[in-house]
């Protein structure tokens, strides 16, 4: 169990993650669980929710949930906001009634499955859908299953597109400069004030892949729409089969040349602060 941040609707909320909680933390949830406005956790952990009866934002994720589970959830009459951080892709069969809250005002999910179909249709709710899926097959796939669709918001945006195992190895290192920016309230404003959001996002793909012409680089930054968008390639061979040390080196040079080329077409960015605080999350003396 750990206390984490989450951004919901642009705003970032601190939330509860009663995960693999231990047996030490039950007499804590028991005692202060009614205090808690803000929970994450499985769908097989949904029996805990009655330890937190004011819940009003719940993320769940994966999980193998019964009809204890699901009596749990639709016991809450305080929930607000309802995020569904898993991927059903074949029926909406164990789908999420959403109509058996009252006072419910917002959804993000990932599959259009995850929720009862009657209910996307006819719910008032303010309802976001990333991934739609009919028969077992996507329809419309708007964002990869591997992206944190809760990430606190800085402004600034690091994910990959990466094979496996290079792209556990890079999400473990992203994920470092991710928590060490929020974790100290380090927001885009601190390096520029032209643009309100920057993704860096490195590609790291067999040479087969990029030889056939997929995951081309993309260098794109627009003053106008104060948005920047790079993505460079990374040796997928030498990442993947060097040490940590130099995976870190690489993560660290392809971040400092999407930074370089920010810096080339945005004159207020200050690329010496970003890449110390970069150095700096990911242990590059």
């Amino acid at each position: 169990m750990r206390w984490i941040k989450r951004g919901i609707r642009g705003k970032n909320v601190n939330v509860l993650d009663v995960s693999s909680i231990e047996n030490e933390e039950i007499h804590w949830i028991v005692e202060k669980g009614n205090n808690v406005y803000a929970v994450q956790m499985q769908l097989d952990e949904m029996h805990l929710l009655p330890f937190f009866p004011n819940v009003q934002l719940l993320i769940l994720t994966g999980g193998m949930p019964d009809d204890n589970d699901f009596s749990a959830l639709y016991s809450n009459d305080k929930l607000r906001e309802l995020v569904l951080d898993y991927e059903e892709t074949d029926s909406d069969e164990d789908g999420i009634r959403i109509d058996l809250f009252p006072n419910l005002d917002y959804v993000l999910s990932r599959s259009n499955l995850n929720i009862c179909s009657s209910n996307i249709i006819s719910n008032s709710s303010k309802i976001d859908i990333l991934n739609y899926y009919k028969n077992g097959r996507p329809k419309k796939i708007t964002i990869p299953a591997s992206i944190d669709i809760c990430r606190p918001k800085t402004g600034i945006f690091f994910s990959t597109e990466a094979q496996t195992p290079a792209a556990e190895l890079l999400v473990y290192l992203l994920r470092e400069i991710d928590s060490y920016l929020l974790e100290n309230g380090y927001m885009i404003s601190r390096y520029t004030n032209e643009l309100d959001e920057i993704g860096i996002i490195p590609i790291c793909m067999s040479k087969e892949m990029i030889d056939h012409g997929f995951y081309k680089e993309r260098k794109y930054v627009n003053k106008k729409k104060r948005y920047a968008d790079l993505r460079l390639h990374l040796d997928y061979e030498c990442f993947v089969e060097g040490p940590e040390s130099k995976r870190r080196e690489m993560c660290y040079d392809n971040i400092k040349a999407a930074g370089e080329y920010i810096s080339s077409k945005t004159s207020s960015f200050d690329i010496q602060q970003f890449l110390n605080d970069v150095r700096t999350a990911i242990h590059i003396s």
